[in-house]
């Protein structure tokens, strides 16, 4: 998450993380160094710990841990809308629902059932930072980010809010309620803060997760971030130059420094 922040040109001192996804592990974490560092984190995922169905007016889940008071925790579906309903808009509670970067750890973004969230990111043009397990998971990405005209059709939509309403029933009404997406045309293209490579910070190399036998991969093995450009993609290929979505970053986010080109470097 440090390096994260340093490579996207994230200040940590003052700044707000959301962990998209986040489950147990995520809430294992002993985060009280980015506390001291002055880092805000948010925990959102529906198996955040302690481990329980989700429950309509009972999002924010209480976590008490010495020296970690910097860490919220809710679980539910993630979009910036339901965070942001979970806390409230005032005060501290205000500023933990405004990101300058969300990250989800080991987690299949390019699947179907996150297009809604990752619409919802690149609308609002909030660096998105992603780890994976295994390398061919960059080639599935780049399937969405490269081309979101199709990736974020109608039918692509419904078919990732159809599964999240068969898995999450009523608990799926809050989530699609309060995170709207606009129709593909209307979304801004992505633009890769760093390309899809081996993560240098992860705990021991990666493996080759295709090579038989196969085996699940090395946690946060590799990484990349994107971020949503200026211009609606309207032919599924990033537009924007790099003064137009500098001009989109504000003081505080910041995202563009580092920053390379479109998604066919993925």
């Amino acid at each position: 998450m440090r390096a994260a922040l340093s490579r996207a040109g994230i200040k940590i001192s003052g700044a707000t993380v959301h962990v998209k996804g986040a489950s147990d592990v995520e809430d294992a974490v002993d985060w009280s160094i980015l506390c001291r560092d002055g880092l805000t984190i948010v925990l959102v995922g529906p198996q955040v710990a302690p481990l329980a169905k989700m429950v309509r007016g009972e999002e924010v889940v209480a976590r008490k841990r010495t020296g970690q008071e910097c860490v919220q925790v809710i679980r539910s579906l993630y979009s910036v809308d339901v965070v942001k309903d979970a806390l409230g808009t005032e005060g501290s509670a205000a500023a933990a629902a405004d990101p300058d970067l969300v990250i989800a750890f080991n987690a299949d973004v390019y699947q179907e059932y996150w297009r809604r969230t990752l619409a919802s990111l690149m609308l609002l043009r909030i660096p998105v930072a992603v780890t994976f397990y295994c390398e061919y998971e960059g080639g599935e990405l780049s399937k969405v980010l490269d081309k979101p005209i199709s990736a974020f059709s109608a039918d692509a939509m419904d078919t990732g809010d159809g599964y999240i309403r068969k898995r999450y029933r009523g608990d799926a009404d809050h989530f699609l309620a309060l995170t709207l997406a606009a129709p593909a045309a209307q979304l801004p293209a992505a633009r890769s803060l760093w390309q899809f490579e081996p993560n240098p910070n992860a705990h021991r190399p990666p493996i080759d997760c295709l090579a038989k036998p196969y085996r699940h991969g090395v946690r946060n093995a590799f990484w990349t971030a994107f971020i949503g450009a200026v211009a609606p993609a309207r032919t599924g290929e990033p537009e924007p130059d790099e003064e137009g979505q500098a001009a989109a970053s504000d003081a505080k986010r910041n995202p563009t420094k580092g920053m390379v080109g479109g998604h066919e470097e993925l």
